[in-house]
């Protein structure tokens, strides 16, 4: 399921507004037989891929160098990737709660 979320991100003592589109997925099988058990595996929803679509700072568009060097910045900096992760998994769980509800 592809998502769209607008994040306030902090890198290097800047503040950057970014709407980042991320692909969050499950790893769960689901159900399945194993030598007669029967189970369910529900696995864990995980960012696989995302892509800054816009970034500014201080009102500034960022150019689409700017925003290649941002996307790797991410990347490599695991606490920053899951900070992201986590606000798109919270959405993600707040809509399908509500699914689930109406």
């Amino acid at each position: 399921m592809k998502e769209i979320l607008t994040v306030e991100l902090e890198i290097d003592e800047r503040i950057i507004e970014a709407e980042i589109q991320a692909t969050i997925l499950k790893s769960g099988i689901g159900f399945y037989e194993y030598w007669g058990m029967k189970g369910f595996d529900e696995g864990n929803d995980y960012m696989e891929e995302f892509e800054i679509l816009h970034a500014e700072e201080d009102g500034r568009e960022l150019s689409k160098e700017e925003i290649k060097k941002l996307e790797e910045k991410i990347m490599e900096d695991d606490a920053l990737f899951l900070s992201i992760e986590n606000n798109f998994l919270e959405v993600w769980y707040g809509q399908n709660y509500s699914k689930k509800l109406g």
